[in-house]
């Protein structure tokens, strides 16, 4: 890849650990890291420090920076969840052209599940399980809330991750994902709402039970 900003950087080994390349506990080589990307090793550690900043990996002292192991956070990730998923389905048609591309990314993140779950993908079955929670959230339009968002989604995937059975996890959520589509398709924001709690309730007591 060509020379890329601190900023670069943090969004592609964000990418990395949302599609499962990167998984809890993976030791980030510096050395290695900085070569195979092209970037400076001081312009790495910034990568890392904002990475660290947003939960996302650990610097374990003289052994190095890993890939962060989410045990103890998953009340505070399901809150935030709940609230902002939630609260996003608010905004379903104040803005027609927003409410359309993310219906439409749902929509793909449906289909890319359910192609991935068919060949037994699950780490990008559950990638695209969040890229559709991530779409719901887009539905607000502000690039703030979408920024953040991503980061505790994230954050979540090093959640289920770290579950010794991703297809447990992902598995009995996709065909949620789609009821969830097909209702705000047919304008039925209330019953979307409570699919999507129902959905955040079962998705966090599966995570606890497969620890």
């Amino acid at each position: 890849m060509g020379k890329a900003t601190v900023e670069q950087l943090v969004r592609l080994l964000s990418n990395r650990i949302h599609m499962g390349e990167l998984r809890p506990g993976t030791q980030l080589a510096e050395i290695a890291l900085a070569s195979q990307m092209g970037v400076s090793r001081n312009t790495l550690r910034e990568a890392f420090r904002l990475l660290a900043r947003d939960g996302l990996v650990e610097h374990l002292p003289n052994r190095g920076v890993f890939v962060r192991t989410i045990t103890e956070d998953c009340d505070d990730i399901y809150a935030f969840r709940r609230f902002v998923e939630l609260g996003a389905l608010d905004h379903v048609h104040r803005d027609p052209h927003i409410t359309a591309q993310c219906l439409y990314s749902m929509k793909n993140a449906c289909d890319e599940a359910e192609r991935a779950g068919a060949r037994g993908d699950w780490a990008k079955a559950g990638a695209a399980n969040t890229d559709f929670h991530q779409a719901i959230v887009d539905l607000v339009g502000c690039e703030r809330l979408s920024e953040q968002t991503r980061i505790v989604l994230t954050q979540a995937r090093l959640l289920f991750l770290s579950q010794a059975d991703w297809k447990a996890v992902h598995k009995p959520f996709i065909e949620g994902n789609r009821s969830i589509l097909a209702a705000l398709q047919r304008d039925d924001v209330e019953h979307a709402r409570l699919l999507l709690s129902d959905y955040l309730f079962r998705s966090k007591q599966l995570v606890g039970e497969c620890r």
